[in-house]
């Protein structure tokens, strides 16, 4: 079996015993600061390949770029997680960040690395968007199924957070400071 299946399969066998994975709790400010690129947008496709290296499978997330909240650039990138399938050689990550096609979303992401965008502080930096039935109110809400960050006595990131607006608001409030020269 080559090197980058048997590690596959380790990497299967131990998020499978896994329940969730434990992250450090990110104040929203830390969330902010930490990613290189905010954006809300839609996912329009996903793909999973390995790694440059050929050791690791990550899945990719083609996100259409409706509103560049922080960093401009193309109005399409790629946000990439770990895991995957390919053929018949499957890798799971407890915590990875799901996304789906059709899926509207505000994503906080870092470089990793090789090179990806990734969400900042796991699923921390996934904001799932949802529109009210009849034109009402867009909200929004973190997904933080399959990790548990740690309290610490930090507040939640997304505290105070129910609406999109709010939460474009807050991200631009942050760079405004960070602009301004405030301590981060």
């Amino acid at each position: 079996m080559a090197l980058h299946h048997r590690l596959a399969a380790a990497a299967l066998l131990f998020a499978s015993a896994a329940h969730g994975t434990i992250v450090p709790r990110l104040p929203f400010d830390k969330l902010v600061d930490n990613s290189e690129v905010v954006v809300h947008g839609r996912i329009v496709s996903s793909w999973s390949a390995w790694d440059p290296g050929g050791r690791y499978i990550w899945t990719h997330h083609r996100l259409l770029v409706d509103d560049a909240l922080k960093a401009s650039g193309p109005r399409e990138i790629v946000v990439s997680e770990p895991g995957g399938v390919i053929g018949n050689v499957g890798m799971r990550i407890a915590g990875a960040v799901p996304f789906a096609p059709g899926e509207e979303v505000v994503v906080f992401l870092y470089r990793t690395p090789v090179g990806y965008l990734r969400t900042t502080g796991w699923c921390q930096g996934k904001y799932s968007v949802m529109r009210e039935s009849g034109g009402g109110r867009v909200i929004v809400r973190q997904e933080l199924e399959g990790v548990m960050p740690a309290r610490a006595g930090v507040t939640d990131p997304g505290e105070g957070i129910a609406s999109l607006a709010a939460l474009k608001a807050r991200v631009q409030e942050r760079l405004r400071r960070n602009r301004g020269g405030e301590a981060r």
